[in-house]
């Protein structure tokens, strides 16, 4: 019998594909597609807020592309951003000391707003995000009274995939990615173990169904592929 496993978004971490190999079928259906906005006023806006000193905040490794491929100059930012690759993408065009604070999640970065209120009270603040972004941040900034503008800088878009058979677990790398798949396949294996980059994401994943859900230490494709690997293997041997 083939073991098999679903990702809902492609592997990009070459070492952690090389890791993989313990005898498990990995296969890729992406769910969601993310473009770049080429909005003329975005553009500009960006160009703008590359000359203010501001807290930039990005939950999003696409938003982080999608702003720095158009600033002409490092920026004078208080970068606030979520671990894994997100910080990694950001490293690629700015120094590490423009990174003031991060964290796995945004509930967790919307705490460390919360601790650092005095640097959001001095600079403004700018979340750059998606069409399909979390309420969170915006909601902690309005219940602190700290003005938040939201500069949508991409779109995502659901990729309708009709996911089914004998599956024994599914890798889902943000909510929107299990949203999607909810939408279009309401019906699943009650024994399909469902893992996710992040507790945002599994909390989305709750939303839908009771399965058992498994999340990733910290959020990169490496620490949750090393999780299922964890998983399966503690399965294996209680049934050796």
């Amino acid at each position: 019998m083939i073991n098999t496993l679903i990702s809902t978004a492609e592997i990009t971490d070459q070492d952690a594909i090389k890791a993989w190999d313990f005898g498990y079928r990995l296969y890729t259906f992406p769910l969601i597609n993310k473009e770049l906005s080429y909005d003329t006023e975005v553009e500009q806006r960006i160009f703008e807020l590359g000359r203010d000193s501001i807290n930039a905040v990005f939950t999003s490794e696409v938003a982080v592309r999608s702003v720095f491929e158009r600033l002409e100059q490092k920026p004078d930012w208080n970068i606030y951003c979520l671990q894994g690759k997100t910080r990694t993408v950001l490293l690629k065009y700015v120094p590490e000391a423009l990174i003031v604070n991060m964290a796995t999640n945004s509930t967790n970065l919307a705490a460390t707003i919360k601790s650092d209120l005095s640097a959001f009270r001095q600079r403004p603040a700018v979340f750059f995000c998606g069409d399909k972004r979390m309420p969170t941040l915006p909601a902690t900034c309005k219940e602190l009274n700290v003005p938040l503008e939201e500069l949508i800088c991409y779109k995502t878009s659901c990729i309708p995939s009709n996911i089914g058979g004998d599956i024994e677990g599914i890798l889902f790398f943000s909510p929107s990615a299990a949203e999607c798949f909810f939408n279009h396949n309401p019906r699943m294996n009650n024994a399909t173990v469902l893992f996710a980059i992040g507790e945002t994401t599994a909390a989305s994943i709750r939303a839908f169904c009771n399965n058992t859900t498994i999340v990733a230490p910290e959020p990169t494709q490496a620490a949750l592929l090393n999780e299922v690997k964890i998983y399966f293997d503690k399965q294996k041997a209680s049934e050796a």
